[in-house]
C-alpha cells in the first residue's frame, strides 16, 4: 500500500476484547494511522496505553505521521 501511496489506517473494532491486538499489529504493518474511537470502555483505553507503551518502547525512533501532508487536510497547515 505504501508503495502504491495509500495510506494505511489499522482499526478497531467497536465492542472489541480486551487483548485486542490491533495496535502492535499497527506497528508491526508500519501504519500511519491507528483508528481506535474515543477512550469510553475499557478495550479502547487498553489499545491507547499499548500505543503509549509501544511508543516508549521504541524511543521515539518512528516519526509519527503527519496528517496535514494528506490532500484534503489543509486545514492543519
Amino acid at each position: 500500500m505504501k508503495d502504491n501511496g495509500l495510506l494505511i489506517v489499522a482499526s478497531g473494532r467497536a465492542g472489541g476484547v480486551l487483548d485486542d491486538p490491533t495496535t502492535d499489529l499497527a506497528v508491526a504493518v508500519g501504519a500511519q494511522m491507528l483508528k481506535t474511537g474515543a477512550p469510553r470502555s475499557g478495550e479502547r483505553v487498553i489499545s491507547l496505553n499499548d500505543g503509549i507503551r509501544i511508543e516508549e518502547e521504541l524511543d521515539f525512533k518512528v516519526k509519527p505521521f503527519n496528517v496535514s501532508v494528506l490532500e484534503g487536510f489543509s486545514r492543519f497547515d
